[in-house]
């Protein structure tokens, strides 16, 4: 089982920890949010990618297995937007905010931190 474990910087001591699929094991596949709200690892397959509440350690979004393994992912500074490289050359953005709204429809989606919601609103909608 792998674990994504915090400490305190100061103390050391474990503050506490949870459990994830997949990720390299140099954690290169793995990566936190700048607002410190999502966790991306890559999925068990290594074709996909899992996002969790990084506060809750919860699964929220397993985004699907594409062609191309996972090399490298990368939050945008302010938005909740997730790209993925992958080794054949594929770079795919993913907009956490428009999953939401989408899932909101349906009524499976939850709440964005204030600050999420508030940058992706005034911005014009994608893709993924």
């Amino acid at each position: 089982e792998k674990r994504v474990a915090v400490f305190d910087a100061v103390t050391g001591e474990l503050r506490r920890s949870f459990a994830v699929a997949g990720s390299s094991p140099d954690g290169r596949n793995t990566i936190l949010s700048p607002m410190g709200r999502w966790l991306a690892v890559a999925s068990p397959s290594r074709r996909g990618v899992d996002i969790y509440d990084f506060a809750t350690g919860e699964l929220r979004y397993s985004l699907p297995d594409r062609e191309g393994t996972v090399y490298w992912l990368a939050w945008h500074p302010k938005e909740p937007r997730l790209a993925i490289a992958r080794d054949n050359g594929d770079i795919a953005l993913w907009d956490l905010a428009k999953i939401d709204r989408q899932l909101t429809e349906l009524g499976l989606g939850f709440a964005l931190a204030p600050a999420e919601a508030e940058a992706a609103k005034d911005r014009p909608q994608t893709n993924q």
